[in-house]
């Protein structure tokens, strides 16, 4: 007589540091200021109120030489900037028991996604406020734009950063990389629509269409984001250098708590974040009336 064999295994069980790693790996794979922006301090936070300390470096002076006169030795200096992270978002559900009984590896997944998603949205919004830091000298005046005159707003974005020296006569900052611009879908769909964009032949226009994240266009590098929203036909147009705004941004804990009152898992996180503009004129910026 056979005997059938039992195999137990836990359902269920949570694992806060998992979660943490997770949300922090899916928090570098979405939303789109995450690539406008200086985030090498990043890992030098652990909870809010932290302070990092950024040292900007001053100018080097270029003296005369006449090949007698004894050299002149500048005494260098920095200014200490302080990148505070002052800001706290957390989440917190309850997971019922019978629902995490049957819950598999990909429904657990698919509720860290969500919380990234939510995270990154809420990060973007607070980075895309810093368009108010963009020096007077760096806004372009407000423009009503059209597909035939879209190119022409990326132009003047572009002369403002170049009359700043924040780019290049090749169009790049410092560190040679292209100068980025944030629109959202509206603007986007004028940039399809552009002579310009079109003149690039059908099969890039296409592959550009498909893949709908970032375009080469004017020499930026354009991104659109969902939570730039036009208002009564206006939006505004970001642009600028990755070093124009530092950020730092942590899902520093995350706990798992048992429901006294019910059959309840508790799950709680907190991700503390802050940002600061370091280059004002590394920005430039225009409010557009997008044409109905």
């Amino acid at each position: 007589m056979s005997v059938a064999t039992k195999s137990t295994k836990k359902l269920g069980v949570f694992i806060p540091e998992f979660w943490s790693k997770k949300l922090n790996k899916k928090l570098d794979d979405v939303g789109v200021m995450k690539d406008c922006v200086n985030k090498e301090y990043e890992g030098e936070i652990k909870k809010c109120g932290d302070k990092v300390n950024i040292q900007e470096v001053g100018d080097i002076q270029i003296l005369d030489h006449d090949g007698d006169t004894p050299l002149t030795y500048q005494d260098l200096t920095a200014t200490d900037l302080a990148l505070e992270i002052d800001q706290e978002k957390y989440f917190a559900f309850k997971l019922n028991d019978v629902t995490k009984a049957q819950a598999s590896q990909k429904l657990t997944d698919k509720y860290v996604a969500r919380a990234a998603f939510a995270i990154e949205m809420i990060k973007d919004t607070f980075l895309l406020s810093k368009r108010a830091d963009v020096h007077s000298d760096n806004v372009v005046p407000a423009m009503e734009l059209t597909k035939d005159n879209v190119y022409k707003l990326f132009v003047e974005l572009k002369k403002r950063l170049r009359k700043a020296n924040a780019i290049s006569q090749k169009g790049k900052d410092a560190a040679g990389r292209r100068p980025w611009a944030v629109v959202n879908p509206d603007i986007e769909t004028l940039i399809l629509l552009s002579p310009e964009m079109k003149d690039r032949g059908s099969a890039l226009a296409d592959k550009t269409i498909r893949e709908g994240t970032v375009y080469d266009f004017c020499g930026f590098d354009v991104m659109v984001a969902t939570n730039m929203k036009t208002v009564e036909n206006k939006v505004e147009v970001l642009a600028g250098i990755e070093d124009a705004i530092t950020f730092a941004g942590q899902v520093s804990k995350v706990e798992h708590l048992r429901d006294k009152d019910g059959f309840n898992d508790l799950v709680r996180g907190l991700y503390v974040y802050g940002g600061k503009t370091l280059l004002n004129k590394g920005l430039s910026k225009c409010e557009c009336t997008v044409a109905a």
